[in-house]
């Protein structure tokens, strides 16, 4: 192989295990899992383990399966790192591993895995304890802390290659939308992920020179992760999986903003508004609901829905999503401008039942107004560019029921010496890293006593009870 060839095939994968919550011991089986890896010789490996033990001690991965190793490896990294600077922030420290592996491990194209806790882009990504509280990062500022890695002169092209999300719920549009300008490729998931997170001995092994571009190694982690946990259906586990092309969430977010102003046009016709809300009940969903598959929820629009403009603006959505050569002949039904683009999302794989509509992005639509949230989903710069926060308040507002007739004068509970209540949350099954300080909700490491999936659907209204294998997990990389 010729030196520039290797060169552009070298690899810094650095990886940051927020374990200090329940998911500590699922972390240090990430890292010895990580140490069972056959690494290329041109691929380095470095993570950093944040658990009740260790506060974001960072170790070399090299191969070597012998237990008691990775305990000595942590103990000397521990003892020869400089003291934690006390004025650092939970960003800083994340921060700073990454700008210390970048100097000390030369690379040429550059791979930040981020496993923990992750509840998408309403709520906490890496939740962590610190004494009596808990901290997190926003999707701000995870945009943030890209943005000062993207800083780092050994970027050449100002990006990192791959971004990974090991963690819930992360697959969104905004989240792409955020992270657009500081990476390549976003890997994630739109449903929940089980305890274990990633296979990372699978995983490390696909950064290899006959994976010539990030595109392609980004579909053959996708595949890698599906394959890993095609055997969990036994357990009745589902799990999916999607690796996206930031370059085109632009695009993706035109044809949004395309749709979101049809939307709002003929909400108030009423088979517009029910053909809505029947397609936003039948798609696919994550998170008690919040969060909806896109393409599913547009392809259930357009058949459901008799109107050309919606219909358009349905299909010019799936365009940017898939592309418009993988949708056949419907492609010619949106419109000229989204008529011939390249698809958001290079590969999207699910297994099991109750994911078996994902699409590989899925977008915030709550069937309740909660106004903390949608406070805080105003902020996102996704949400005011592509006009879907116009459009939530609006259908919002025009599905909301109408109070019963009663006496007296209309109230509510914002009113000073009321009560304030939110719209009631379903109960989440407690093997999830879905952003609960463990998997059962509760504040503390002490988690459930078992890792049961809790094997109803806690997506679709009324979903299928069947599924077939994925088809698209059949299809090559290439």
């Amino acid at each position: 192989m010729s030196s520039t060839l290797r060169d552009k095939n070298k690899w810094l994968v650095m990886i940051y295990l927020a374990g200090d919550n329940n998911l500590s011991e699922e972390c240090v089986f990430d890292l010895m899992e990580m140490k069972r890896a056959n690494l290329h010789e041109d691929v380095v490996v470095v993570a950093a383990l944040d658990s009740g033990i260790h506060d974001g001690t960072r170790v070399t991965i090299r191969k070597n399966s012998t237990p008691g190793e990775l305990r000595k490896d942590l103990e000397i990294s521990q003892e020869n790192e400089s003291a934690k600077r006390e004025d650092f922030t939970y960003l800083d420290k994340i921060l700073n591993f990454i700008e210390e592996s970048i100097t000390l491990y030369e690379g040429r194209r550059y791979a930040l895995i981020l496993s923990g806790h992750g509840s998408g882009s309403i709520g906490n990504f890496l939740s962590k304890e610190d004494s009596d509280r808990i901290m997190s990062l926003s999707v701000p500022a995870l945009a943030d802390l890209l943005w000062k890695v993207s800083q780092n002169e050994r970027l050449a092209s100002g990006k990192l290659d791959i971004l990974g999300l090991d963690s819930c719920l992360m697959s969104m549009t905004e989240i792409a939308y955020a992270v657009r300008n500081h990476a390549k490729i976003m890997i994630g998931a739109e449903g929940f992920e089980p305890l274990a997170g990633w296979p990372y001995k699978d995983v490390l092994e696909q950064f290899k020179p006959v994976n010539k571009s990030e595109e392609e190694l980004a579909k053959h982690i996708v595949t890698t992760y599906i394959n890993y946990y095609t055997d969990y259906q036994a357990a009745g586990i589902s799990v999916d999986q999607a690796a996206c092309d930031l370059s085109k969430i632009d695009n993706l977010t035109d044809a949004v903003q395309s749709l979101s102003l049809k939307l709002q046009e003929y909400l108030p016709q009423n088979q517009v508004r029910n053909a809505i809300v029947l397609a936003h009940w039948e798609a696919q969903s994550y998170k008690n609901e919040q969060y909806t598959d896109l393409y599913d929820f547009c392809h259930l629009l357009k058949n459901n829905c008799e109107v050309v403009d919606v219909r358009t603006a349905c299909q010019n959505v799936m365009n940017t999503i898939h592309g418009s050569q993988m949708e056949g002949k419907n492609a010619n039904d949106a419109e000229a401008n989204f008529s011939h683009v390249d698809g958001f999302v290079l590969k999207s794989c699910y297994s099991g039942l109750t994911v078996q509509y994902s699409r590989g992005v899925s977008i915030y639509f709550p069937w309740a107004e909660n106004k903390s949230e949608l406070d805080a989903y105003e902020k996102l710069e996704f949400a005011n560019n592509s006009g879907w926060f116009n459009f939530l308040k609006h259908y919002l507002r025009v599905t909301r029921r109408e109070p019963r007739p009663g006496v007296g004068k209309v109230r509510n509970f914002d009113q000073p010496g009321l009560p304030k209540t939110e719209p009631a949350v379903t109960v989440v099954s407690s093997f999830h890293r879905n952003g609960s300080e463990n998997k059962n909700g509760s504040e503390n490491k002490n988690g459930s006593e078992n890792k049961n999936i809790g094997k109803g659907v806690g997506s679709m209204r009324n979903p299928p009870t069947t599924f077939f294998d994925c088809a698209d997990c059949s299809r090559s990389d290439t």
